[in-house]
Formats: C-alpha cells, structure tokens, sequence
C-alpha cells in the first residue's frame, strides 16, 4: 500500500512540474514575441522598416502572444493574465499608431511596452 500511495505522489509531483515547465516556456515565448513589437517600433521610429511591414508585424506578434496567453494553464497567477492582456493591448495600440502614421504616440507605447515586459518579466520569474 505504501508503495501504491509513494508512486501516486511521484506521479502528482512530476506532472505539476511538467505544466509548470509548459508554462515557463509559453511566458518566455510571450516576453520574446513581446521583445519582437519592440524592436519593430524601434525600426519603425527610424523609418527602417516600411509603415505597412511595421503595422503586419505588430499584428503578428499580438495575435501569437494572444494564442500562447489562452494556452497558459489555468495554474498560473491572475495577475499574469492581466499583465498578458495589457501587454497585448500595448501592441495593438502601438500597431493602430504605425498605421495612422502617429510616430510620436508609437514612440510612447514603446515606452509603454518596455514597461509592461519588465514588470511581467518579474512577476512571472522569467528573468531567472
């Protein structure tokens, strides 16, 4: 009986950890789609890249971040989904600027952007 009982807990133990792991690695491909919308601003602010590149790109990278945040486990915090979502938010509105040609409200959601993936880069632990 105990070994019935020591081999559920193991069982429990590791798949805890593997949806932990599953959600580590979604959060970091959500901080590095994240990373991407900045560097498209930034190259976009210095008319690198074309108004129409810029604005498809940002797109891209708002609706990969919103399928990773429906794919998180309903394990992980609140908070993060929260973070998720105004990150997501950032980018839209940073895409809707690109695209209306308002470089200088671009420039202040890229601040904003910055911002957002620090603190969801903290509160998630995905700096470690």
């Amino acid at each position: 009986m105990k070994h019935v009982v020591f081999a559920l807990l193991l069982v429990a133990m590791v798949s805890c950890s593997d949806e932990r792991q599953e959600n580590d690695r979604k959060l970091r491909s959500i901080l590095s789609w994240s990373a991407t919308a900045a560097m498209i601003l930034e190259a976009r602010q210095t008319l690198f890249v074309p108004q129409g590149f810029a604005r498809l790109s940002l797109e891209r990278c708002s609706k990969e971040i919103d399928s990773l945040a429906r794919q998180l486990t309903k394990t992980s915090p609140r908070d993060l989904s929260v973070e998720i979502d105004d990150l997501n938010k950032a980018i839209a509105a940073a895409s809707a600027d690109v695209a209306s040609g308002r470089n200088e409200d671009a420039a202040r959601q890229l601040e904003n952007l910055r911002r957002m993936q620090d603190s969801l880069k903290a509160q998630s632990g995905a700096s470690k």
